[in-house]
């Protein structure tokens, strides 16, 4: 998959890691907002110190897109231009801070892919690697045009953040969970006269059943999402959500190597 990126294009300036002390590479992603190039360092750490950086989990190439129309993205790495695939490109403008550096690991940047020895050393940490991270982002992919990713439930918080909904796997998600089923009550209520879905799949939806479920409750009491339909609105909003299930298992990151 290296020659995908690698054949035409620099790889970044490399100095080797100490084989022993269970060094490892960071990358600084300096602050920038979404739209505009992508710049970063590589440093050199260790493990065996206290690090704070996120791992990052992803697929190489994206296998719901067509091969032909990975061009791969262009970012500037220890001021050298870098290429390195759409996939990869997208996850990292959707993590990078409008504020602040952020510091993630990342495997096709932060191991020295033409290097078999280094490779082969670093994939025996990844274990470590990962469980000393001080949080893992898994990427499952760019969404499409007709996805819904909870921006109106976003906006209905007041919050300021175009780009992105953050779930934080603790009682802070609570507050979307409500807007979001408060939004479907008022579908329900006012119907396509006064509420149109712009979405064909609703994403943030199979994300909203997912974490319910992992909490214990089960989809009967769910009634945006329920086998037995009482009302045109109720099918019209579990389909879309049906569709939102099927893109998140559709996903490229599930037919990694690892899953984490």
């Amino acid at each position: 998959m290296t020659t995908l990126f690698q054949s035409n294009l620099d790889s970044p300036n490399y100095s080797p890691l100490p084989v022993t002390g269970s060094f490892i590479r960071l990358l600084d992603i300096l602050p920038g907002h979404h739209e505009t190039l992508l710049e970063c360092n590589l440093r050199v750490a260790s493990l065996r110190s206290q690090l704070s950086y996120k791992a990052v989990s992803y697929s190489w190439i994206d296998e719901t897109v067509e091969t032909s129309t990975q061009k791969g993205g262009m970012i500037i790495c220890d001021g050298k231009p870098i290429m390195i695939s759409n996939n990869l490109h997208s996850a990292l403008q959707m993590f990078r801070s409008s504020t602040s550096i952020l510091t993630l690991w990342v495997d096709f940047l932060c191991i020295n892919q033409q290097d078999t020895e280094e490779r082969n050393r670093q994939v025996g940490m990844m274990r470590s690697i990962y469980s000393n991270s001080s949080e893992v982002l898994i990427w499952l992919g760019p969404n499409v045009v007709d996805d819904h990713l909870g921006d109106r439930v976003v906006a209905r918080q007041g919050m300021d953040n175009k780009y992105k909904v953050v779930w934080h796997n603790d009682n802070r998600d609570q507050q979307m969970v409500l807007s979001y089923l408060q939004l479907f009550r008022e579908y329900e209520r006012v119907g396509e006269r006064g509420f149109t879905i712009p979405w064909a799949r609703d994403v943030f939806g199979a994300f909203i059943i997912l974490k319910q479920l992992a909490q214990g409750i089960p989809l009967k009491v769910l009634r945006f999402y329920q086998a037995i339909f009482t009302s045109v609105e109720q099918i019209r909003w579990s389909s879309s959500v049906h569709w939102g299930i099927g893109a998140v298992a559709d996903c490229s990151w599930w037919k990694r190597t690892w899953v984490i």
